[in-house]
């Protein structure tokens, strides 16, 4: 084999054997008094899979278990020190062979725990190095990825550690708001990525607004706008309160992409708002409409119309990966943004977004509907159709 086949040929043999590894073999001596963690160890520094921190310390039995752990972690393998934990540390059958002390220390669940905190916090302050500290176009994405994957692992083995301490409601408690700002952090590398792939942040810091003041402004110009036609608020202030961010005058719009990011996607409570499945959509969801606000920027019906029709485009997909979903977002901005009656509510615009928008539910259709009549003139066709009613006969001819 060429070297780096048989490199990769080596890494892939060790990390199959360190999947296949008892764990209870890890701390306990064979009959040539080497431990399962000294071969698997050797193993993964012969192969270069060690970090060289890693490599330096490893001479005790506890800096070794540490380092294969990081090697685990590193490589997805985030069920060896979850199996290590449940196997060994909390298993009430298994006791040391003897009374000494590195091996009550390989069996002490403290070993797990300090490495999975420090390894979080490690992790944690690696992906802010290298994409928060830096703009959008400067951030090292491969890096921030690459760290990212430790990230989810570190969350998955913090979670077990709050399981095991169900006892311990205080101890539980902080190893769960550690497992949530890891999935925090990951969710800020995978928002980041995708505005990086849509290329949003080109141009100028306000996108097509000449200062934030100016963007402020108009966001204010509009709230005022919808409640002078009897509207209670802005669509993108409903978006707010589904994200469960706070839609006041100054927490919309942020000054910079990055400043977007950091306040939507590393909330400062991670307790006060768990990164769900849902709420990590939610906060994407309000990302996308602040990007394409800022693209449109002073621009009304028109301009701001071709982006809902272009909703699902590419760039929109790698932030909101649901056609609908993009389709909807680009669509409460463009209710936003233009004033009353210049809305191009012709019919085959609206039956078009409404087939967007199967998805959402009757309450919501009916609020557009209420909006697009009261704010914009809307067309029978617009409102009977996001209402739900049926379609008119020659709809399939419009679409």
């Amino acid at each position: 084999f060429p070297p780096e086949m048989a490199a990769t040929t080596a890494s892939m043999q060790a990390l199959y054997h360190l999947a296949a590894t008892d764990t209870a073999a890890l701390w306990r001596l064979d009959r040539t008094g080497r431990r399962g963690l000294d071969i698997a160890y050797d193993s993964l520094a012969a192969c270069g899979m060690l970090a060289d921190a890693d490599a330096e310390k490893g001479a005790d039995a506890v800096s070794r278990l540490r380092a294969v752990f990081s090697a685990a972690l590193a490589h997805g393998l985030s069920s060896l020190p979850i199996h290590y934990l449940r196997e060994v540390c909390l298993s009430t059958s298994l006791a040391a062979s003897s009374a000494d002390v590195e091996e009550g220390r390989l069996v002490d669940g403290a070993v797990v725990e300090t490495w999975a905190r420090e390894e979080a916090t490690r992790a944690i302050k690696e992906v802010d190095s290298s994409a928060l500290a830096r703009s959008v176009a400067m951030a090292d994405m491969r890096a921030a990825a690459t760290t990212a994957t430790k990230l989810v692992g570190a969350a998955t083995v913090l979670d077990a550690l709050a399981e095991a301490a169900a006892n311990h409601p205080s101890k539980a408690r902080a190893h769960s708001a550690s497992a949530s700002a890891c999935r925090w952090a990951v969710a800020h590398v995978d928002a980041l990525e995708a505005v990086k792939a849509g290329e949003w942040h080109r141009g100028t810091t306000t996108g097509g607004y000449a200062t934030a003041t100016g963007w402020r402004a108009a966001v204010d110009a509009r709230r005022k706008r919808f409640a002078a036609a009897g509207q209670p608020r802005l669509f993108v202030d409903r978006l707010m309160q589904e994200a469960g961010v706070a839609a006041t005058s100054t927490s919309y719009p942020p000054e910079t992409i990055e400043d977007a990011l950091r306040l939507w996607l590393r909330p400062a409570n991670v307790e006060a708002v768990p990164p769900t499945r849902d709420a990590i959509a939610a906060r994407r969801a309000l990302m996308l409409y602040y990007l394409v606000d800022r693209a449109s920027g002073e621009s009304t019906s028109s301009d701001v119309a071709t982006g809902v029709y272009g909703g699902a485009s590419a760039a929109a997909l790698t932030l909101v990966p649901n056609a609908r979903e993009c389709a909807w977002i680009h669509l409460c901005v463009l209710l936003d943004h233009a004033p009353p009656s210049s809305c191009p509510w012709s019919a085959h615009g609206a039956l078009a977004t409404a087939m967007a928008l199967k998805g959402r539910n009757a309450e919501e259709r009916a609020e557009v509907a209420a909006c697009a009549s009261t704010m914009h003139g809307a067309s029978w066709e617009a409102r009977d159709v996001l209402q739900g009613a049926p379609m008119a006969a020659d709809s399939s001819d419009i679409l």
